[in-house]
């Protein structure tokens, strides 16, 4: 468990939440953040204007194109659960 900053979607407002990290499951990575704090950049990924550059923390089975340690660039994206992405098992 941790405690995190969680904003559900761009603009949403944050709330601090207790959160359990489990191991990525298959086609899944886990992005360790290495370091934050709130400056307009971080307000311009939060409002879904920006990418911010991540490490991959740990991988899933069937993950072969990521490996623990890559800088990644992520997004505020949600889930639809019906493109091929999201349907992945």
């Amino acid at each position: 468990m941790c405690e995190a900053a969680v904003a559900w979607g761009p603009g949403e407002p944050f709330s601090m939440e207790q959160i359990h990290v489990i191991p990525p499951k298959k086609m899944e990575v886990r992005v360790k953040i290495l370091f934050t704090s709130i400056c307009h950049t971080d307000l311009n990924a939060w409002k879904g204007e920006i990418i911010i550059c991540r490490v991959i923390e740990s991988v899933g089975k069937g993950v072969d194109d990521m490996k623990e340690g890559d800088h990644v660039l992520t997004i505020f994206n949600g889930e639809c659960g019906e493109c091929a992405y999201c349907l992945v098992q």
